[in-house]
């Protein structure tokens, strides 16, 4: 499974079922907090746990993360991916100026990191 954004959550969650994981996020130490973490929930000794650090906010850091995990992965395409990175400033459409969109939590941290990791998958 590859999830961006994988330095939270879900990774431990579908760890717990006995998945694969391989984790993308843009902080290097919140990552390998999060393999420790993996490690306690893992299922068999079968299971593998990858964390790569990456922006994803352009198409060619997008698919230089999916490429590094799966190159981590014998180089065969995952089974799922979970495009989990980013953040999001709740609040309705019709509230919004066009500055809500242009700032980091709009369009660019929310939007584009999830559109690049669907369109190089």
């Amino acid at each position: 499974i590859y999830i961006t954004g994988g330095s939270q959550g879900l990774a431990k969650f579908v760890a717990r079922k006995g998945a694969h994981i391989f984790a993308v996020a843009k902080t290097q130490n919140k990552l390998k907090d999060a393999l420790k973490e993996l490690e306690a929930v893992r299922q068999s000794t079968d299971q593998v746990f990858k964390a790569f650090s990456f922006s994803l906010d352009t198409a060619k850091e997008s698919a230089a993360a999916l490429r590094a995990a799966s190159d981590g992965h014998g180089r065969h395409v995952l089974d799922a991916v979970f495009a989990c990175a980013g953040t999001a400033k709740p609040m309705h459409f019709l509230d919004m100026q066009p500055e809500d969109l242009a700032q980091p939590e709009g369009m660019v941290n929310g939007y584009w990191i999830y559109a690049w990791t669907a369109f190089v998958s």
